[in-house]
């Protein structure tokens, strides 16, 4: 009786409307991420970023207070939040606990249609600061100069105030349209990333961009030839064995 009447409440308290409230929140502080993304990787100075990240943060609450959780995911919820929380006592730097709220507010919604979102923005943002550093209006074409061997070395940085950010952000975005249209691309797709890596390699000397490039084109190709590696779970454990050691040794 007592799991019949939460039910009924809980129906009554996350009707669609409410649902729907919290998905438009969502997406306003999606949309606000970028912007803020955007403004960091320009010329321009933004006073502004933490008021507009403490906004963010209340978009996605609003979103998992419009959300219904089971037992199971509060669990998840509360050691997540006990672990942000002493990552922020410990270091003082808020990112674990936006990422956490960003993460447990995703639920019920369509993740590579909110990543296809986040794709397409990112990739618009990423061709304006480069469209206006082109024509003088904001940021430089060519980097003022590196250290060391790149000292006398051409290197463009196309608005995004460096060539390693510029050279970083183009393999994120190959990484991502990789994950999200591989069911759609041709085998050629994946050489022409290639010379694309090789590109970015001349343009900006950035090694590990290019070593990225090269390994996220491998494995695309390596998943799209063998249906077996793709579906083996091996693979998928192996890769979070990879990001937890990373993790541990930054």
């Amino acid at each position: 009786m007592r799991t019949d009447h939460k039910e009924g409440l809980d129906n009554k308290l996350y009707t669609p409307f409410v649902r729907e409230i919290g998905r438009i929140f969502f997406y306003m502080g999606l949309i606000f991420e970028i912007i803020i993304f955007l403004l960091d990787r320009s010329d321009l100075h933004n006073p502004y970023q933490s008021m507009m990240f403490r906004v963010t943060f209340v978009f996605f609450v609003i979103k998992c207070i419009c959300t219904r959780y089971n037992r199971r995911e509060w669990v998840f919820i509360i050691l997540t939040a006990a672990f942000s929380i002493l990552t922020y006592r410990l270091c003082g730097k808020d990112e674990v606990v936006r990422a956490m709220v960003f993460v447990i507010a995703m639920k019920d919604l369509d993740v590579k249609r909110t990543l296809k979102l986040n794709y397409l923005l990112t990739t618009a943002g990423v061709a304006l600061l480069g469209i206006l550093s082109i024509f003088g209006v904001l940021g430089h074409v060519v980097s003022s100069g590196g250290y060391g061997s790149k000292a006398d070395a051409f290197m463009v940085e196309f608005g995004l105030g460096s060539p390693n950010t510029w050279a970083i952000q183009i393999w994120l975005l190959i990484a991502l349209y990789v994950y999200l249209y591989h069911d759609c691309m041709h085998r050629y797709s994946y050489a022409i990333f290639l010379f694309m890596g090789i590109a970015v390699f001349a343009l900006s000397r950035c090694r590990i961009a290019f070593l990225m490039i090269i390994f996220t084109v491998c494995i695309g190709y390596i998943f799209e030839i063998s249906p077996k590696i793709r579906e083996s779970i091996a693979v998928y454990i192996g890769g979070v064995v990879v990001l937890l050691l990373g993790m541990g040794f930054s």
